[in-house]
C-alpha cells in the first residue's frame, strides 16, 4: 500500500482522453475502462486508523466476469471520449479513500448499478457481487445460505446405503457420509466481500468473516423512503441527475460499436423530451429503441406516421413510475 497520495498518473495511449483535466488524487478516472498495467494497491493510500482490517491472509483479487461486464458496460474499446460529471468521480475516489459505502439514488433506470461496473472494471477489482434487498430481507441473507434439504437428502442417501450393506449403527453411518454443516453453507454477496480470500472456498474461524481492507460498496436506491441519520452518516451520498445527450451517447457506442456518435443524436434528443415530460425514464428503454433502430425499423422521430417508429417509441418508452401515467 502506497503511504502517500499518488502523484498524477501518466496518462496510457490506450486511454480515452477527456476534455476535462483530471485532479492529481483521482485514482478512478470515471472512464469504465481497464486500466493497463494498473495495480490498485501501487496508489490506494492507506485506510483511515478507524477503517483497519487484520483478516487475512490476502490472495489475489478474484477474476473479471467479463461476460457480466458487457453485458452492464459493453465491450472494452478504448476510443470513445467520456462524459462523467466531475461530482461522481469525486464521490467514488473519496469512498475508494475513506474505505466508506457509497450511497447512490436517483430515478429508475438512470445507471446507478452501472457505477459499480465501471468501477470494478476500471480498478481492476474483480467481478460485482450484488445484494438486492427489500422489506423481507436480513443480514444473514447477506452473509451465507444454508441448504438443509441437501443435508437431509445427504444423510437419508447414506443410512439408506447403510442398511442395504447390513450395518446395524445406521444413524453414525448417515452422520458420516453426510459430512458436516458447513459443507452445506454457501457465502452469499456480503459475505464473499468481506472475505480476504477469492477461492471457491475459505476456512471460517469461529462463524467469524473478517476482510483485510473493506470492499468497495455502492448502495443503489430510487429514493422511494428516507433513510434515518445514523445510516447516512456511515455512507457518502451522491445522486445522479438527468444524464445529458453527450453522456447518452457515450452510453450508446459503447454497447453499440459500429455505430458513430452522431448517428443517433436525433433518437436521444427525443428520448431526452420524453425523458422530461414523463418525470423519467430508463437508460435501458434508450438502448432498446437504438436496437430497433439498428435492426431495421424506420426512423422518424418527427412524424406521426403509424408506420414510424414512433408509434414503436411510445411503446418502448413508458413512465416507469405510478404517478400521473398515462
Amino acid at each position: 500500500m502506497a503511504t502517500s497520495p499518488p502523484s498524477s498518473p501518466e496518462r496510457s495511449e490506450h486511454e480515452p482522453e477527456t476534455d476535462v483535466p483530471r485532479p492529481a488524487w483521482w485514482i478512478y478516472r470515471g472512464s469504465g475502462q481497464p486500466r493497463p498495467y494498473f495495480d490498485l494497491a501501487d496508489v490506494l493510500p492507506p485506510a483511515p486508523p478507524w477503517r483497519r482490517f487484520d483478516g487475512g491472509p490476502v490472495l489475489p483479487p478474484p477474476p473479471d466476469d467479463e461476460v457480466e461486464m458487457t453485458r452492464v458496460l459493453g465491450p472494452v474499446t478504448h476510443v470513445e471520449p467520456v462524459h462523467r460529471p466531475a461530482a461522481e468521480v469525486e464521490a467514488v475516489n473519496a469512498a475508494l479513500r475513506l474505505r466508506r459505502p457509497l450511497l447512490v439514488t436517483g430515478p429508475p433506470g438512470i445507471g446507478k448499478s452501472s457505477l459499480a461496473y465501471r468501477v470494478a472494471r476500471e480498478l481492476k477489482l474483480g467481478r460485482v457481487l450484488r445484494w438486492p434487498i427489500n422489506s423481507r430481507t436480513d443480514l444473514r441473507s447477506g452473509l451465507y445460505e444454508y441448504d438443509p434439504i441437501a443435508r437431509i437428502n445427504d444423510i437419508s442417501m447414506a443410512a439408506a446405503g447403510a442398511r442395504q450393506a447390513g450395518r446395524e449403527d445406521e444413524g453414525a453411518a448417515g452422520r458420516s457420509a453426510g459430512r458436516s454443516v458447513g459443507d452445506y453453507l454457501r457465502l452469499a454477496a456480503l459475505g464473499t466481500a468481506l472475505l480476504p480470500y477469492p477461492d471457491r472456498s475459505a476456512r471460517i474461524r469461529h462463524g467469524v468473516v473478517r476482510c483485510s481492507s473493506f470492499p468497495f460498496i455502492v448502495i443503489t436506491s430510487n429514493g422511494e423512503r428516507p433513510f434515518p441519520p445514523a445510516f447516512r452518516r456511515r455512507c457518502l451520498e451522491l445522486h445522479l441527475a438527468e444524464p445529458t445527450a453527450e453522456q447518452l451517447a457515450d452510453i450508446v457506442v459503447a454497447h453499440f460499436t459500429e455505430r458513430t456518435r452522431g448517428q443517433d443524436r436525433e433518437l436521444i434528443d427525443s428520448f431526452l423530451q420524453r425523458y422530461q415530460s414523463l418525470g423519467g425514464l430508463s437508460v435501458d428503454q434508450l438502448l432498446n429503441s437504438v436496437y430497433l433502430a439498428s435492426t431495421g425499423v424506420p426512423v422518424d422521430t418527427g412524424s406521426s406516421d403509424d408506420n414510424s417508429l414512433n408509434r414503436v417509441l411510445k411503446l418502448v418508452w413508458q413512465r416507469l413510475t405510478e404517478a400521473g401515467r398515462e
